[in-house]
């Protein structure tokens, strides 16, 4: 792949590098420890059907949001940027001051001084997408 499509294929799941809403500590990834692991744990049909953490799933849609966590990246079909992840919940008291923080920092600035690899890909174009895309549209009760 050229630079720009294996850019493109890594954020359909992964941030660019200094962008993750984990680093913040305010965002997990949830599985059901007391079913056996499958091969690929993160997989959406882990946690519907017959998969080994549905339980999980359908506690957590019904319960989360009473204890401040919401699922980040939803099934909406106009919802842009990461792929669904059934799996990734957020806590909201901690990570809404924290993304009002993120979005005044410069994120390309910060990519180039870091001299994180691939920085020269990341346009002003690319940057504001990947903001407004993978950063912004996300569960609107986490803005």
């Amino acid at each position: 792949m050229i630079p720009k499509e294996a850019i493109n294929k890594i954020i359909e799941y992964s941030t660019i590098p200094g962008t993750s809403r984990h680093h913040w500590g305010t965002d997990i990834d949830i599985i059901d420890g007391n079913y056996p692991r499958p091969q690929s744990v993160l997989e959406e049909e882990n946690f519907y059907g017959n998969g080994p953490y549905c339980k999980l799933k359908e506690w957590m849609n019904k319960n989360s949001e009473s204890y401040g966590f919401y699922e980040v990246y939803s099934q909406n079909p106009k919802r842009k940027g990461f792929k669904y992840e059934p799996w990734h919940f957020s806590y909201a008291p901690v990570s809404k001051p924290m993304l009002n923080a993120f979005q005044k920092l410069d994120i390309k600035n910060i990519l180039k001084e870091e001299n994180v690899l691939g920085n020269e890909y990341f346009t002003n174009d690319f940057i504001n997408k990947y903001n407004l895309e993978n950063i912004l549209d996300i569960n609107p009760n986490l803005k």
